[in-house]
Parts: structure tokens; sequence; C-alpha cells
């Protein structure tokens, strides 16, 4: 099986592995990176793309584990965070902590809530946009605008999504939307067999949510849900901040204050 690719980031300092989000949004975490490098040993990792395996939250976790640390703090955000989990749950020896970064749903309710405000977000023109670009994205047979579609949507979507954005993260994003479809179906299947997150169980490690109080994700619906299965789980709600922290004007500097404290209070 071949090793997904890593982009490796610093050379001093404690090893944090920072996962993308999506699923299927390659790269979307690479200014995150560039910035905890001068202090940190970062591991960038791009999830393994559409077409060879089955994709499988448990792929995606064998697959890190073949190219991570020995042991390292995990930063996931949005899908990523959801990873970060999932790895930590099969693999807790390699983890120190985990960081969740605007985490992604675990059951119905959060997600008809997300859904609803991000409507509210988009307004009617932005709504009827994101539902032309899906239309389109299901009817399609090609790979490649297939993939300008995904990130034609996702670009739509974080900027309803954020409060004051000095960024946006599909900038620097290869999107894989095969990869999104066939992860998602897996993300649902866990949850809808009770696999998650009753796995999660399992983590003893110290676990950080850090969610912008603005993300339409609902952050502490999301904490609720995760806290009887990861009874350690520590929560900090970022005010005037929404799904990407260090991309929002408000929100960047208390995100990077909590986020070197966490690391450094571990170390």
């Amino acid at each position: 099986m071949q090793n997904i690719e890593v982009r490796e980031h610093g050379k001093r300092g404690p090893d944090v592995v920072v996962l993308h989000g999506g699923p299927g949004a390659q790269g979307s975490v690479a200014s995150l990176v560039a910035s905890l490098a001068p202090w940190a040993h970062v591991l960038e990792p791009l999830m393994r793309r559409a077409g060879v395996y089955p994709l499988t939250m448990d792929q995606h976790a064998h697959d890190l584990h073949r190219v991570a640390p020995a042991k390292a703090t995990y930063i996931g955000h949005s899908w990523g965070a959801m990873l970060a989990l999932s790895f930590a749950s099969l693999y807790p020896d390699s983890v120190s902590s985990v960081i969740l970064v605007g985490c992604g749903a675990y059951d119905e309710a959060s997600r008809e809530v997300h859904a609803r405000r991000v409507r509210d977000a988009l307004g009617p023109k932005g709504v009827a946009r994101v539902s032309d670009l899906e239309r389109r994205l299901a009817g399609s047979d090609d790979t490649e605008w297939s993939d300008s579609l995904l990130g034609q949507i996702g670009d739509v979507i974080e900027r309803a999504q954020s409060v004051e954005p000095i960024g946006i993260t599909v900038a620097d994003t290869t999107p894989d939307a095969a990869g999104n479809r066939e992860t998602w179906a897996d993300v649902v299947r866990l949850q809808k067999e009770g696999i998650e997150p009753a796995r999660f169980s399992s983590i003893a490690c110290p676990v950080l949510m850090l969610h912008g109080e603005q993300d339409p994700h609902p952050g502490t619906m999301i904490r609720d849900m995760l806290q009887p299965h990861i009874p350690q789980l520590a929560y900090i709600g970022i005010h005037d901040c929404g799904h990407v922290p260090w991309y929002e004007l408000h929100g960047r500097e208390p995100f990077y204050r909590a986020l070197r404290q966490w690391i450094g209070g571990l170390g």
C-alpha cells in the first residue's frame, strides 16, 4: 500500500500533526500549518484521494498511522477533527493530545441545526447558488469538473460560515469530490450503527475543542454529544468567530493564544 503524501514544516519544538477538512479538502490547513512551523515540528498529511482503496474513516486512520510520529498532538479542522478522534480511538498510544477546531456533528439534530444556520447565512441567492452547484455536481461524471464544483461549493459555504474573514482556505485546497462523497458516507454509517462516538471512550489523552461562537456548526451541541464518551473534553468558545478561526479578524488572536497555551502546557 502506497503511503499518503505528508508535508513537513518546522524542525524544532513539539511534534504536531494537522489534519485538513472536507473530507476531500486536501491542503485546506496549509495556512494554519505555516503559522505553527516557527515553534513546532508540524506534519500536514494529505489524506488519500478516491480511486484505489475504499475510503473509510478506518482506512484514513490506518493511512495516518503509517506516516505519523511515535507520539504527537493532533489538530484537526472540521472533518479533520472527526478524523483526529477516530485515529485517537484506534491508536491511542500514538496521541499525546487532540485539539478539535470547528468539529463536525455526530447526530442528525446537530446536522440539521448546522444546515439551517448555513441557509440563513447564505440568504436566498446563496442558497440558489449552492443548489445549482450541487445539482451540477450530482450530474457530473467528469472527475476534474466534479472537483472544481466541490471547490466552488466550499468557497460559497465557507464565506457564509465566517464573521470577518481575512482569508479563505479554498485558495489552498485541491478538492476531491469522490473522496468527499465516499468518506462522508462512512462517517454517517459509523454514527447510524452506533460505533461513533461510542468508541471514543478509548481515548485517554487530553482533548480540547476550540469552536467559533458564530460557527454554524453547533459547538455546544457537539460537545454535549461527545462528552459522555470523552469526559476529559475541555471546551473554549471563541467570540466573534466563525468556522475557520485562524482566518478570522477577531478570532485569530484568541485562537492562537489558546492553541499555544494548550500545547505548551502539555509539553
